[in-house]
């Protein structure tokens, strides 16, 4: 590493939220509120947030398989940071989750998966 590198401010933790496109599971809906306000949460904690898009699917216990667009809101801090605030960002997810009556939102957290 450089001497130039080492003198930077270094993140080495993540914290991904992903919004699904539907509500009650598996019907379209316009979340362009719920991804906003998930990217303003993110950076109100973590000083910034970015966004991405994807496209998943997965199998619904109740719907079979599931594929939808969903939008990655990410962001990055020192583990300190995310000590302090992944409690946070777990309600979070459980207010998204019933809010867009969802079977699971998918939290990730320094590329590991949860499922709230």
């Amino acid at each position: 590493m450089t001497k130039k590198l080492k003198s930077l401010i270094k993140l080495s933790c993540s914290v991904r939220i992903l919004v699904p496109s539907t509500t009650d599971v598996n019907t379209p809906a316009d979340t362009t509120k719920e991804v906003d306000d998930a990217l303003e949460f993110l950076a109100s904690r973590f000083g910034g947030a970015t966004r991405s898009d994807a496209v998943g699917i997965w199998p619904s216990p109740e719907h079979g398989p599931v594929k939808e667009a969903v939008t990655i809101a990410e962001s990055y801090c020192t583990s300190e940071e995310l000590i302090r605030q992944i409690d946070s960002v777990i309600d979070y997810c459980i207010d998204m989750k019933f809010r867009m009556k969802q079977e699971a939102i998918a939290l990730i957290v320094n590329n590991e998966m949860h499922f709230v």
